[in-house]
């Protein structure tokens, strides 16, 4: 392959194995992936995705890939980039990969217009860069994109830039920012696509933002500082669905926090991640017995000094009487 720019080709071992343990926490793209590969429903399709590149996005292009569809992946988030997994996609499974991490932003949008090339037929965004831009250079609006893919759309005739929308036949977005983009694309009907909002789903609010960003973070803030949170008094400022699972993962490092007012969405108001009710009664019930072992301490501490005491005085009897 030469349509490809990642950091080191030579980290595509490493990055094979992470796929590969990752691929073992996902059984469910797992199961697809088998269908995938016996009924090839994206046979013919070609797909840009503009996602961010970890291990867990490698296992559902090679699934995608199994299903049929000719792929490129670029990244929406150069910091969350892992290199080792893109020279992986690469090198072992032969899927064009433009991303490097820490690129810049001219590198950035070289990227975005590598997926652009490709002419895709269906779209996978992260924050709507990638259909965004498909959509200024449609409308010859180039003043909006950055300045080295401002160039190189200027330089596709009118027909060109009409036939790269009408092969689109639909996309999905990830992201809060993307839908929100999107949403305003769609108020000024110039959305020509349908495209799945992912992000206003309930189980990725649920696997995503409570479960993974509330689990990511405070690894992240414990990895970084090397201090031990319990007992800490522990502030989440915000409360919506990653603020509220921040602040059920706090819980189980000692139950001890600050917290706003849940004031989200109904799935919320019925118990999905909020720090009350039941959450409340258990930090209170683990303080209680916290209070009690500590008092059952005390007491047994004494008991011993008492015994060690009367010890010590039946000792000093004995070598009175001897």
């Amino acid at each position: 392959m030469n349509n490809y720019d990642v950091k080191d080709l030579d980290q595509a071992e490493g990055g094979r194995r992470r796929i590969d343990w990752a691929e073992r926490e996902m059984p469910v793209l797992r199961s697809i992936r088998e269908r995938f590969k016996k009924e090839k429903p994206l046979k013919g399709l070609r797909l840009s995705c503009c996602l961010h590149v970890t291990t867990e996005t490698a296992n559902l292009m090679i699934t995608l890939q199994e299903g049929g569809a000719d792929i490129v992946l670029t990244a929406s988030n150069p910091l969350s980039t892992q290199d080792d997994v893109a020279a992986a996609l690469v090198n072992q499974y032969e899927i064009p990969v433009f991303a490097i991490k820490g690129e810049d932003k001219v590198t950035y949008f070289k990227h975005i217009r590598a997926a652009l090339e490709h002419m895709p037929h269906m779209t996978q965004d992260d924050g709507a860069d990638l259909v965004s831009s498909l959509f200024f250079i449609e409308m010859g609006r180039f003043e909006k994109l950055e300045p080295s893919l401002a160039a190189w759309a200027q330089g596709l005739s009118a027909e060109q830039r009409k036939q790269m929308l009408a092969n689109v036949i639909g996309g999905t977005e990830e992201t809060t920012t993307g839908v929100i983009r999107l949403k305003a694309m769609e108020a000024d009907k110039v959305l020509k696509f349908p495209v799945i909002a992912v992000n206003d789903a309930l189980t990725k609010h649920l696997f995503d933002n409570r479960y993974g960003t509330g689990q990511s973070t405070v690894d992240g803030i414990i990895r970084a500082t090397n201090v031990l949170l319990a007992g800490k008094n522990f502030v989440v400022a915000g409360y919506g669905w990653c603020g509220r699972g921040l602040a059920i993962t706090r819980t189980r490092y000692g139950r001890s926090g600050n917290r706003d007012r849940d004031r989200s969405d109904e799935g919320a108001r019925s118990g999905h991640g909020r720090l009350s009710g039941h959450a409340d009664d258990r930090c209170r019930q683990d303080r209680r017995h916290l209070l009690h072992s500590d008092r059952r301490f005390e007491r047994d501490r004494q008991e011993t000094f008492r015994s060690n005491e009367r010890r010590r005085a039946c000792c000093q009897l004995r070598s009175l009487q001897c």
